[in-house]
């Protein structure tokens, strides 16, 4: 059964014509268009704002509980700094008491008087610098 049929396709029925718009109705949908663009604008402003406002309200939230927490340990830090400096000044003047001869006494007070607050708090160099304020003085003193 096979035969060519033959099919007169009026073309016209696939292709409309354009409608045409006055300049009037053009420049009304511009307008609406740009109502439209601008609404969404807007939307997507205040969306964002509210994003924005959201996460600053986070970080603030998060930095002011951090910046308590670091006053909380600035404290302690200083404190044991604090602790360690009264330490070694106590050490430092109950042993220049008990020394018996003053220039001994302003040798050795001269000497620990260089050693700054970091030292005092940085015990392996403050070992290593009083060890060798030993060495050398008794260096000194041998010969």
């Amino acid at each position: 059964m096979s035969q060519n049929v033959e099919m007169d396709i009026d073309e016209r029925a696939f292709k409309k014509p354009k409608r045409e718009l006055t300049d009037k109705q053009r420049e009304a949908l511009a307008k609406g268009r740009a109502k439209a663009k601008e609404k969404r604008m807007e939307k997507l402003k205040q969306n964002a704002e509210i994003e924005a406002s959201r996460e600053l309200k986070a970080i603030e939230k998060k930095n002011a509980k951090k910046t308590r927490k670091e006053q909380a340990l600035e404290k302690v830090k200083f404190n044991s700094r604090k602790k360690k400096v009264d330490e070694f000044n106590n050490h430092k003047y109950r042993i220049l008491e008990s020394l018996s001869d003053e220039k001994d006494f302003n040798e050795l007070s001269s000497a620990l008087d260089t050693i700054d607050e970091d030292m005092m708090n940085d015990r392996p160099k403050l070992e290593k610098y009083l060890t060798d304020m030993i060495n050398a003085n008794s260096h000194t003193h041998a010969h």
